[in-house]
This record gives C-alpha cells, sequence and structure tokens, in this order.
C-alpha cells in the first residue's frame, strides 16, 4: 500500500481545513541553503500569471506536483477533492461530469461555473444549459503534468472568466531539451488496469515535441440489484491522448501548441435513494414501500443502487488545441497570446434518482414508474458544445523593478455545433423501448399519478465574454508591498430551445401502455446579459524573509445567464457578487526537517446569489428555476503544513 503524501481533514459546518504533504518538487538547484540536513525544496506556481515562488504569492492555495498526484493516485476530480481544505465536489451527473465548490461556493444546475478550471491557461470549455457538463477536469488530465494549483477566493481580476469561488489550474508538462520518456502499467481490485507512456524529443536545438498517452479501465463498485442493465456502476475506461511542442522561432519569441483528445465511456452513476418524506404525496404512494423493500431484501446498503435502464451510458469526447506565443520584447516587457478552440460532446443516459416505484393497479398487480430519467434518445446528444478563447496579454517591470505589473485583453466564445439536450419521463409509468424512439408516435406511456410526461428539451446556448484587465504589485520597500488589479466584464448569454410535452392516459386499474393523447410545443429564445467591474486591493509584509504576512479584499462576480430548462419569466437570472476579505501568513522553517506552515482566515459576503428552486410549469411538468434570492455569509479559515522528512 502507498503511504499518501497528503492527509486531509475537514470540518464542514465552519469550513475548516488541515493538510499535512510532503513538499512539491523543485526546479534544479532550487534549495534553501539555510537547512541543516535536508534542504527545503522550492515550488514555484503561476497563481498570478507569472511564475513566483509559492511561499511569496499572498493567495490561500495548495499545490500538488505530479509525484504527489501519483503517490496519492489522484486520477480524477473526486481524488483532487479528497486532498485540498475547503475543495468539494459535485457528481450528480457521473465522475465525468464533476463541477468543484470552494469556500462553500457550489454550483447550481444551469447555472455556469462557480469554480474556473484551467488547463494550460485555459478555461474548461463550456457544457450543457441543462444539466452539469463541461466547465472542470474530465477524465485524463491528470496526467503528465507539472502541477495542479487550487486558488481559494474569487481570483476575477486576472483569470478568464469570472467566478466567485476560486480556480483550479492545471499545467501540463512542457516538451523539454532531453531525450527522454517513460512507460507505467498498473493494477488493482475491481478489474482495474491502467497504462500510461510518454516520449519527448528534442528535433533541433530550436523545436523540442512532446506525445503521452493514459487509459484506464476499472469495473464498477456500485451494485445494481434492479437485474435491469449491467450488474455495476460507477466504472471507468478512458483514453486520454496529448501531443505539444515549443518552437524557439527567434532568442525572444517562443510558440507552445498543445493538442488533445479524450474519450471517455462508462455506466455513469445513478442515484440511490437513503431516505425519504414520509408524509408527502409521493412519499405516502411509492417512497415508504420503496425504502421498506430495500430493507427486507437487505438492498440497503451504501454501495447498492438500483436502475431501472437497460442500457444506460455515460460518455464524453473532447477535442482542444492550445496555442500560446510570448514574445520577450527586453527584460523589462514581454507579450503574451493565448488562443484556444475546444470541441466538446457528452451523450447521458440514466436513471437520476434510482428509485425503484411501483403503483398498485386495481388488480392487485403493480406496474413501475419512472421518477426521473435522463436521456431515452440517441438521436441527438446530450451536449454538444464548441468553445473559442483569445487573451493578449502585456508583462512588465517599472520604477527599477519596484512595480510589477501586467494587463490584457479577453474574448471567450461558446456555441452549439448542433442542437442537444435530452429525451426524459418523469412521474410516468413508460415503456422504456418505445421511449427512446425519436418518433413521437412510438411512444407508450400510462400517466397513473396524473402527473406525468415525457418531455423533449432540444436546443442549445451561446455564451459571449470579453473583459479587459489590469493588475500591479509595487514593492514600497524591502518588507512592505501593495497590490491593486481591476477587471471590467461584459457577458451575454443567447439561447433557443424547443419543449416537446407528450402527455398520455391514465389507467390506473388495469395497468397498461397508450400512445400519446395530446402534445403541447414550445420554442423560447431567453438572452441575459451583465456587466460588472472586479477588482482586488492587497498589502504584503515580510518581517523576515522565510515569512508573510498578507491581507487582501477582493470583488467577485459570477455571470447572469439562462436556463433553457425553465418556462418564460423564469428562464433568466442576474450577477451574483461577493465581497471576500483575506487574512494569511505563510512560513518556512529550517534544521533537521525543512517545514512550511501557511493558514489563512477568511470572510465573505454573496450578494443576490443564484438559488435554484423546484416548481410546475403551467403545463404542468416540474422543472426547476434559478433566481437570485438574498444574500450569503461564508467565514473560515485554513492551514496547511509541509514536513519534509
Amino acid at each position: 500500500m502507498k503511504h499518501l503524501p497528503l492527509v486531509k481533514f475537514l470540518l464542514a459546518t465552519s469550513t475548516l481545513g488541515l493538510g499535512l504533504s510532503l513538499p512539491a518538487t523543485a526546479a534544479e538547484g532550487d534549495t534553501q541553503p539555510k537547512a541543516q540536513g535536508f534542504a527545503l525544496e522550492e515550488v514555484y506556481v503561476t497563481a498570478r500569471r507569472k511564475e513566483e515562488r509559492l511561499q511569496d504569492v499572498p493567495i490561500s492555495m495548495t499545490v500538488f506536483d505530479q509525484q504527489q498526484l501519483d503517490n496519492a493516485n489522484i486520477t480524477n476530480a473526486g481524488d483532487l477533492a479528497n486532498f485540498v481544505p475547503s475543495l468539494q465536489v459535485n457528481t450528480r451527473f457521473g465522475g465525468d461530469t464533476t463541477t468543484f465548490a470552494i469556500r462553500g461556493f457550489s454550483q447550481e444546475l444551469r447555472t455556469t461555473s462557480s469554480v474556473g478550471v484551467y488547463f494550460a491557461e485555459v478555461v474548461a470549455p463550456r457544457g450543457a444549459n441543462t444539466q452539469n457538463s463541461g466547465d472542470g477536469a474530465g477524465p485524463g488530465d491528470y496526467f503528465d503534468l507539472q502541477n495542479v494549483q487550487v486558488l481559494k477566493g474569487p481570483q476575477g481580476t486576472l483569470f478568464g472568466r469570472n467566478s466567485t469561488g476560486g480556480a483550479i489550474l492545471i499545467t501540463p508538462q512542457r516538451p523539454t531539451e532531453e531525450h527522454e520518456g517513460y512507460f507505467e502499467a498498473s493494477a488493482g481490485n475491481y478489474d482495474m488496469w491502467r497504462t500510461q507512456g510518454v516520449i519527448n524529443t528534442p528535433v533541433s536545438d530550436r523545436v523540442r515535441l512532446r506525445l503521452g498517452v493514459d487509459h484506464q479501465e476499472r469495473a464498477g463498485y456500485l451494485d445494481n440489484f434492479s437485474g435491469i442493465g449491467p450488474s455495476h456502476f460507477a466504472d471507468t475506461d478512458y483514453t486520454a491522448i496529448r501531443g505539444s511542442a515549443v518552437v524557439d522561432i527567434t532568442d525572444t519569441v517562443e510558440n507552445y501548441t498543445i493538442m488533445r483528445y479524450t474519450h471517455s465511456e462508462n455506466n455513469g452513476y445513478p442515484g440511490s435513494l437513503f431516505d425519504c418524506k414520509s408524509t408527502a404525496p409521493l412519499g405516502i404512494i411509492f417512497c415508504n414501500d420503496d425504502l421498506a423493500s430495500r430493507k427486507a431484501t437487505g438492498n440497503d446498503g451504501f454501495y447498492d443502487v438500483y436502475s431501472f435502464v437497460p442500457d444506460p451510458v455515460s460518455e464524453q469526447q473532447l477535442a482542444q488545441v492550445i496555442n500560446t506565443t510570448s514574445w520577450e520584447i527586453n527584460d523589462n516587457f514581454s507579450v503574451k497570446n493565448i488562443l484556444a478552440y475546444a470541441d466538446f460532446e457528452t451523450k447521458n443516459r440514466s436513471a437520476l434518482f434510482g428509485t425503484n416505484w411501483q403503483y398498485p393497479l386495481g388488480n392487485g398487480t403493480f406496474q413501475p414508474v419512472i421518477f426521473q430519467m435522463v436521456g431515452t434518445n440517441d438521436d441527438y446528444p446530450t451536449t454538444d458544445q464548441s468553445t473559442f478563447v483569445e487573451e493578449l496579454q502585456l508583462q512588465g517591470t517599472s520604477f527599477d523593478d519596484r512595480l510589477n505589473w501586467q494587463t490584457g485583453l479577453y474574448y471567450e466564445k461558446s456555441e452549439p455545433d448542433g442542437d442537444y439536450g435530452a429525451q426524459s419521463p418523469a412521474i410516468i409509468s413508460c415503456d422504456l423501448s418505445t421511449a427512446s424512439s425519436p418518433n413521437p408516435a412510438d411512444f407508450r406511456c400510462n400517466n397513473l399519478i396524473s402527473q406525468g410526461t415525457l418531455q423533449s428539451t432540444r436546443g442549445g446556448a451561446t455564451y459571449e465574454n470579453m473583459a479587459v484587465y489590469a493588475q500591479g504589485t509595487y514593492d514600497i520597500t524591502e518588507q512592505w508591498d501593495v497590490t491593486a488589479g481591476v477587471r471590467y466584464t461584459d457577458d451575454k448569454t443567447t439561447g433557443k430551445v424547443t419543449d416537446t410535452i407528450n402527455f398520455f392516459p391514465v389507467d390506473s386499474v388495469n395497468g397498461g401502455y397508450f400512445p400519446s393523447n395530446r402534445q403541447l410545443v414550445t420554442v423560447r429564445t431567453p438572452e441575459s446579459q451583465s456587466k460588472e467591474p472586479t477588482w482586488l486591493l492587497g498589502a504584503g509584509y515580510h518581517p523576515e524573509d522565510d515569512i508573510l504576512l498578507y491581507a487582501k479584499y477582493a470583488r467577485g462576480y459570477r455571470q447572469g445567464s439562462i436556463n433553457l430548462g425553465g418556462s418564460d419569466g423564469l428562464d433568466t437570472h442576474d450577477p451574483e457578487s461577493i465581497d471576500s476579505y483575506e487574512l494569511g501568513a505563510k512560513t518556512s522553517f529550517f534544521g533537521r526537517f525543512p517545514s512550511t506552515f501557511n493558514v489563512a482566515a477568511f470572510y465573505n459576503d454573496l450578494k443576490d446569489q443564484q438559488i435554484q428552486f423546484g416548481y410546475f410549469k403551467t403545463s404542468g411538468v416540474g422543472t426547476t428555476a434559478i433566481v437570485n434570492a438574498g444574500a450569503s455569509t461564508i467565514w473560515g479559515a485554513e492551514a496547511e503544513a509541509t514536513v519534509q522528512l
């Protein structure tokens, strides 16, 4: 068994975190001569869009290099959250479509991400509007990396897309000047096996190439006791390919290109029933009996699930190219241009809540009722979105290197490659072999409790985001520095969706399935636009070379957007904003066991919070809306330490 290099403790109610880890690997020669015995290896990060020593950056953050990721067996987003204070994940639509939350700032369904995820400085491609997908770190992202950096609190001044919770920076390993490579193979329980290989070669003095492949398979650990479809869920099967090239065009101009492709396909993650409100109508009719049946048959364990879907699937495909051109004009001024394009597609078909609801018919038999299912139709994908990003960045130093500054322009556009969505039955009994047909005339269902429908939501959303930003840090003295930054963002979202609702007859005595007796089709084109400034004010104090005390105040913002699953009047929402205050200290110690100890206390005031609530449309169909409801305050403290044993 491997010894984990990091142990995480969390008290969820107060958002307190404590981590203990071995230090990330330093660049060659980066050691502290003060240490007697072992040297304290330095960690360098790009949290402020430039390379700096971790202990000099006034940001609460957790960093892993590739060795730490390997030692802790971190291969997906859920694994990462197990080792980072204040980081949580939401896997409602499966492990491949995980979304992050930092310090309690979670992403509601049908809102934009509260935590920005960046691969090689480019924000993750957007996904579907009606369910969570995209906007995160998918399978195959966690191999052959320089590091993963988790930045806590709003980072809206310097980073591409504004968010209120924080940012996660995934930095891939660049091609080097050495002929090198590696191959790894591993095996484990649940028939797990993983192979990974990387080849690096310098073609010439000015051209360097790197190619890597990562493939993993593992059987599922969730036991499906329904006898329908696969026997296990939460399995893994993905392949990731990444190629990169660095070309030194001149001594001062460098071009860095990354091309990557990932494909993942598995059975997904159905939900599981643990409790219900027994006095509610659905609880009286279905839920109590479902729970009692699970207990009576011994199928009420934590890893027991029920799926009524014969052929569930969770499939994801990502293709992306990132091109970064850097020009170092002189020692005090440089220009960087980042250009990226990504195509992202998913398909999801699952028993969303994993219920086994049986309706008692008048003839003494039972007929199954679907509480909610996602994606019966293979005719169109759940997500089909392309994202284009362009960023121009200027960096420099002034006033005898006492002022470090950067400024830039940002543009992002994400739009559908074609119609996408889901065809889903809800609170109804259906013959699933007919519900998957693209032709509504084939549907056969029974609206046993007069609340159910089979609905198709098909369309797409277009996001357009523009920003201008500037930030600088000025060294007042050798001990004191101040930082100020500002950003102005213009966000616009438009969408088009066609809702097709199929209604069915009711026969609660004899049961059976019938064709649709009524259809309602509506077309909506919601639109939302928001323009907001964000800013950062901070100060740092170095009483000693190895101690940093800092304070900062930041205004964060998450854009308003649309909700394709809503209805007229309830299909748009306004932006939310946050005032974030943080005090922190970063310290390094030397001697027999070199170590670091970092602590931060924070207070966040969230206004116009984007909250989800459920309601019934005028058609009688249940759905959810996003509203800006009130305000919240979140406060807490985090501590993290490293010890080099």
